[in-house]
């Protein structure tokens, strides 16, 4: 499997946290940010996976998504919707390249998303 940069993107400190653990455990290397418009200011040609949540302050991760695919440079990088309220997210948003996984879920389920981004062009919902 190849190791992946994986830019997170959570406003719950304990749960970015957590997903940066998990992510370093398993060999990826993590870019962890507070919300949308951070992650804006250091996403890079170099991320290979974007982790986010939806519902956050300064730019909701809906927001972000927009701002990614309408950047042809990002257009394709493939992104994880970690969320509680997965219905929040517009059905123009969930493309192929956009997968969601409903919170809480478990730790094997959300590794198994971020290894398939390791290998697969599309995540199938």
């Amino acid at each position: 499997m190849k190791a992946l940069t994986v830019l997170v993107v959570e406003d719950d400190l304990a749960l970015r946290t957590f997903y940066e653990l998990a992510l370093l455990e398993h060999g990826h290397a993590v870019n962890a940010v507070g919300n949308g418009a951070e992650a804006l200011s250091v996403v890079s040609p170099e991320i290979d996976l974007v982790v986010t949540d939806i519902k956050m302050p300064v730019m909701p991760g809906d927001k972000l998504i927009a701002e990614l695919r309408a950047k042809p440079e990002f257009r394709d990088l493939p992104v994880l919707v970690v969320t509680a309220h997965p219905d929040d997210l517009s059905p123009e948003l969930r493309d192929q390249k956009t997968a969601v996984l409903r919170k809480p879920f478990d730790l094997d389920d959300f590794i198994r998303w971020v290894d398939a981004a390791a290998g697969a062009a599309r995540f199938s919902n």
